[in-house]
């Protein structure tokens, strides 16, 4: 990434495609890499004219200007030219600076790309291991289904337990289910 930032060839469609779950930032990403491209073409297809000073000093010459004074001006244009060329660097380090500042704000700073996907993959290990302990559970059951008591299907099973004690308290004796098991099985899962 780092040679096509420094070669103006950042492949926005690539790039578009790693943030492709997060549309506002996948539009902020893609926008600062077409002006790293754009800028860096622009500045790659700038450059100062060549200046014949032999064509000029025989021309001064042929005019009776005095020897010399294209040496002088060939030596305050190098000056000016160094100068110039000093504060585009200085420019262009000032703007790498602050664009690279940006790209870590987004990637670093709160709420940045980093920690979203820090969350997403905690969320996911902890979603493993329940899910683990659920196959883990169902295993057990559909293995011990003979031997099986209802006192340990409850005590594996806490939440129904509770449902179930919700209906015998409420005197609910049909044959429907647990009116607690149902509000949690339609309640949506965050």
């Amino acid at each position: 990434m780092q040679a096509d930032v420094a070669n103006g060839s950042i492949n926005t469609l690539k790039l578009g495609e790693v943030f492709s779950g997060d549309d506002d930032l996948k539009k902020s990403m893609m926008k600062m890499a077409g002006q790293i491209n754009t800028t860096k073409a622009q500045l790659a297809g700038q450059s100062l004219p060549e200046i014949k000073w032999d064509k000029y000093d025989q021309l001064f010459n042929e005019n009776g200007m005095e020897a010399g004074l294209v040496d002088t001006l060939k030596k305050t244009f190098a000056e000016q030219e160094a100068k110039f060329a000093a504060g585009v660097g200085a420019a262009q380090k000032e703007d790498s600076a602050s664009a690279l500042a940006e790209i870590a704000k987004q990637f670093d700073g709160s709420s940045g790309i980093s920690e979203q996907f820090k969350s997403v993959d905690e969320k996911l290990k902890k979603d493993r291991v329940g899910y683990l302990a659920q196959l883990e559970s169902l295993l057990h059951e559909s293995s011990n289904i003979d031997t099986l008591t209802i006192a340990e299907i409850l005590e594996n099973n806490p939440d129904w337990q509770k449902a179930i004690e919700e209906d015998i308290k409420n005197h609910n004796w049909g044959s429907e289910p647990p009116a607690g098991l149902v509000r949690e099985m339609e309640a949506p899962k965050a």
